[in-house]
């Protein structure tokens, strides 16, 4: 295992009297000072550590992540298309008579 630690900024937000909200995790503001979790709003630095297995690697599910994102676009992409060329058909079934 290897061992990681990384700076991050949280914010503060009030949840319920005395417990402060931090993304998916809640802290209970009773065990730390008010200085160290801070009022709702404020943004506090702090470090996280994560245990990485040696062989992980993160790189095949970036790719596939990317590549359904890309996946997500072009149908999106399509259906915008599709419509233009639907417009681009009707205006061309018209006929135009100079008067």
């Amino acid at each position: 295992m290897t061992t990681i630690t990384v700076p991050v900024f949280i914010q503060a937000t009030r949840v319920q009297p005395w417990k402060a909200n931090y993304g998916e995790y809640k802290m209970d503001a009773n065990s730390y000072s008010a200085r160290a979790v801070g009022r709702p709003g404020d943004v506090l630095e702090t470090t996280v550590t994560f245990d990485v297995p040696d062989d992980w690697n993160p790189v095949p599910e970036e790719i596939a992540a990317l590549q359904a994102k890309a996946n997500e676009l072009m149908a999106e992409t399509q259906i915008k298309l599709n419509t233009i060329n639907d417009t681009i058909s009707k205006l061309q079934a018209l006929t135009y008579e100079a008067a």
